[in-house]
């Protein structure tokens, strides 16, 4: 908290004017902070405040329900916490219909915006999902773009149940649309690589997914891990070399049974069954892949040095992937006694 707040806070407060009106810091998604951590973060923001150590800063801080970070903040005044269930669903859709009409101007006086936004039944991932894919990096014409919207209404049309249909309903039309008019050789391809994007124990890049992938020709790999990227532009992104996806939601879908099954059986297209991840599964055959590649590497002509760093990398991360198979399975088999 010292170096990452109070410090830098502390060293700029000399330079700047006291006219200004205070800074808002926001907080995302405090809940995704791993093994709980997002709590104790919490505590220690809530005292480095309450010293006044961060006085000219104000803090928003969002998470999804977590029964420790609730009890951090029972003694709060009422005003200082917003529930999003309490924001009226009029207000909420307002809000979604106007990012629609900024980020597809050319649809802006369209009525389908405003299926759009009963689609979306409040979930702002829905509507920014559906605007990647009815606009793509390549700039589309305004025909082409209702085109999509109408494809993506009526791909709407038949719901299966469930709290997360709707977000369900559209990662299943972006996934059957990716793998749709391949072979089955190129599907199983592309679909290693996805995989590989979304079970490695964190986000990587396309030449390592390729290389993961267990194919004797890398080179084409990472051609074929490109267009997977390319053509999930609507959830996958390339940042700083890493493929990173734009929310949670989309792994989980591609992770639970219960969820992706109820979708294919609606899109029902040759292949979309097959486009499952038993993740526990994946994992073992990703830690597999690991420690091939230490012993291929290991075979051949690495120096000393390198074959530390080969170790650190690959061994660090098949150990963990090991461990996360091993906890996977042990869930499973608890689960079914």
């Amino acid at each position: 908290m010292k170096d990452l707040l109070v410090d830098p806070w502390q060293h700029s407060l000399s330079k700047q004017s006291k006219d200004l009106p205070p800074y808002l810091v926001v907080i995302d998604a405090l809940d995704k902070i791993q093994d709980g951590e997002g709590s104790e973060f919490l505590k220690e923001l809530l005292k480095t405040v309450e010293n006044g150590a961060l006085y000219g800063l104000k803090f928003l801080v969002t998470s999804r329900p977590d029964p420790r970070i609730a009890d951090l903040c029972k003694y709060f005044s009422s005003d200082a916490i917003c529930h999003l269930y309490n924001v009226s669903a009029d207000e909420v859709n307002a809000d979604i219909l106007k990012y629609l009409k900024d980020k597809l101007p050319s649809l802006k006086e369209d009525p389908g915006l405003a299926t759009i936004v009963q689609q979306a039944n409040g979930l702002f991932i829905y509507a920014s999902t559906a605007v990647r894919y009815i606009r793509p990096k390549s700039s589309l014409t305004r025909g082409e773009q209702q085109k999509l919207q109408q494809l993506l209404h009526s791909s709407a049309s038949e719901q299966p149940v469930g709290a997360t249909r709707q977000i369900d309903n559209l990662y299943g039309q972006i996934l059957s649309e990716a793998f749709t008019n391949l072979q089955t050789v190129h599907i199983q391809a592309r679909l290693m690589i996805l995989h590989n994007l979304l079970c490695a124990q964190e986000c990587i890049s396309i030449s390592i997914a390729a290389r993961l992938s267990d194919s004797d020709d890398i080179k084409d790999m990472e051609e074929c891990a490109e267009h997977v990227v390319q053509e999930l532009h609507a959830v996958l992104y390339i940042k700083e070399g890493k493929v990173f996806w734009y929310h949670a939601s989309f792994p989980d879908f591609v992770f639970t049974p219960k969820r992706f099954n109820v979708t294919a059986d609606y899109l029902s297209d040759g292949h979309f069954s097959d486009l499952f991840c038993d993740m526990s599964k994946h994992h073992a055959f990703l830690a597999h892949q690991c420690f091939k590649s230490i012993i291929d590497q290991l075979n051949g002509r690495v120096p000393d040095n390198d074959r530390l760093v080969l170790l650190e990398r690959w061994g660090i991360v098949a150990l963990r992937l090991c461990r996360r198979t091993y906890l996977a399975v042990h869930a499973i088999t608890k689960s079914d006694r």
